[in-house]
């Protein structure tokens, strides 16, 4: 199963002596690729007062909502799955509806009287064409990924996973890409991995010698990059690195926070040598 689940979870911004009664808001982490099932992961909005910790953290997942995924002629309603290696653990997942490119797909989540929606597309596929490995030293190295952007219009997202040490794909440093300067061109980027500030704190953007990294080109519509775009920047250049402020995040969720994205994605593997 090729997933990325990044958790975040997003702080409401309220004055002191309004924290108590700031509403909840439901925050949805939502994707869908071609030939992959939907998922999602919802959690409820932290004020900003709140000490977090792995011991209180997860009163502020959500397990109890209904969420559906449909489309012009089908609909589905995902389950709650437990899914081992990802954190937050708790992930409603589709089976029946599976993604396929130029398709729109709705979201619909009712949670405690709150309902929110979103809608996504999934853009066409950009083929990895290159993908090699560049030794820095006898323990590290970077990667370069080679691929021929189109005059159609493009956004990109790049996520690494390394087998034996990441569970979920992340994003990588700076991998997001507007591709304005790109028009018909083949393009060659360094790509340098994704930080982690959570649950384990990774900030070395090489990747090691001797393991096997899995690479995707993710293909998002504007919605998508803007979202991811703001995140990344929030993330690095922000006062708090592991809780983005909601009010620096775009979205394309109504009645709530976060993302629902469909992904036009292609995969490659490469041995670190």
């Amino acid at each position: 199963m090729v997933r990325v689940i990044i958790c975040f979870f997003l702080i409401s911004c309220q004055e002191e002596k309004n924290v108590t009664n700031a509403p909840m808001k439901i925050v949805v982490e939502g994707s869908i690729e071609e030939k992959e099932p939907a998922f999602v992961v919802l959690s409820k909005s932290i004020p900003i007062n709140v000490n977090l910790n792995l011991n209180t953290i997860d009163q502020y997942f959500i397990r109890a909502a209904k969420v559906t995924v449909s489309t012009d002629d089908k609909q589905e309603i995902l389950r709650l799955k437990m899914m081992p290696g990802y954190y937050p653990p708790f992930v409603y997942v589709g089976e029946e509806i599976l993604g396929q490119i130029g398709k729109k797909y709705h979201l619909k989540v009712e949670y405690k009287g709150q309902i929110i929606t979103a809608e996504t597309i999934i853009p066409k596929t950009v083929l990895i064409q290159t993908l090699d490995f560049q030794k820095i030293d006898e323990n590290k190295g970077k990667l370069v990924i080679g691929f021929t952007d189109d005059l159609d219009k493009n956004y990109y997202q790049i996520t690494t996973r390394i087998r034996g040490k990441d569970s979920l794909f992340v994003p990588t440093l700076y991998g997001n890409i507007d591709d304005n300067s790109l028009k018909g061109e083949k393009v060659s980027l360094n790509i340098l991995k994704g930080i982690k500030f959570f649950p384990e704190k990774d900030t070395d953007t090489n990747f090691p010698i001797d393991k096997i990294i899995e690479v995707k080109l993710k293909n998002m519509n504007k919605e998508t990059y803007e979202f991811w775009n703001s995140w990344q920047n929030d993330v690095l250049n922000g006062q708090n690195p592991l809780f983005p402020s909601v009010f620096n995040l775009k979205t394309n969720i109504k009645g709530g926070f976060g993302i629902w994205a469909g992904y036009g994605s292609d995969l490659k593997l490469i041995r670190a040598k």
